[in-house]
């Protein structure tokens, strides 16, 4: 409801919080470790940029989880 940040993962889908949906687009992407690389749409969800979306990934996810309608911090993860 209140997009302020570029749609990008964390937020897939654009809608200013890391909730739920944002979890499910970045399951929709894992590949496991070494298993790149990632689809073309799912390049941002490689956040250690090691060519596959995996665990460590999802501990850099983690980080940004704000909850349903909260905004989350752009810059969670450079944590």
């Amino acid at each position: 409801p209140f997009p302020l940040y570029p749609q990008q993962p964390p937020d897939a889908d654009g809608d200013g919080d890391v909730d739920g949906a944002d979890l499910e687009a970045l399951a929709d992407c894992a590949t496991g470790p070494r298993l790149g690389p990632v689809a073309a749409e799912c390049t941002g969800f490689d956040f250690d940029e090691d060519g596959d979306t995996d665990v460590d990934d999802f501990a850099v996810f983690q980080r940004c989880i704000s909850g349903e309608g909260w905004l989350y911090d752009p810059d969670c993860k450079n944590w």
